[in-house]
């Protein structure tokens, strides 16, 4: 059977980033490609790969994500976070933590189940802010 090269892609997110912060993001996408990158070449999963490479964005304050969310309206830290294995298309995903250094972890613990009553919590946290969710 023939193995293929594992390859991983990390983005740091899109829009206009400061000059100033080119390197450290260039810096940032380096070091989470490689982290994921060796779980891969140790024989992991791509979906273990792609869970560390998030924790290595969320631990670094210079992208959107983790330490370095950006703020609510109140000037607190919500983050959410994502994760979808491919072959089955399970996913799982939380919304609106607080105190959490890595949220993508959170989504394991959903154990890729739906989030059944996180959408209550979001309509009273949008209620709470003025905003009406449909």
């Amino acid at each position: 059977m023939r193995r293929s090269k594992p390859i991983i892609i990390v983005h740091g997110g899109a829009g206009d980033w400061p000059s100033e912060l080119h390197k450290q993001g260039l810096n940032g996408v380096r070091r989470a490609a490689d982290r994921g990158f060796r779980i891969l070449s140790s024989g992991g999963s791509a979906l273990d790969a792609v869970q560390i490479a998030i924790v290595s964005l969320e631990d670094d304050p210079v992208f959107n994500a983790g330490r370095g969310s950006t703020l609510n309206l109140r000037g607190e830290i919500e983050t959410d976070a994502a994760i979808m294995e491919g072959k089955t298309l399970r996913g799982a995903g939380v919304a609106l933590l607080r105190d959490i250094q890595n949220p993508i972890s959170q989504d394991e613990s959903a154990s890729f189940q739906s989030g059944e009553g996180l959408e209550g919590r979001i309509a009273q946290a949008g209620e709470q802010e003025g905003f009406i969710l449909v």
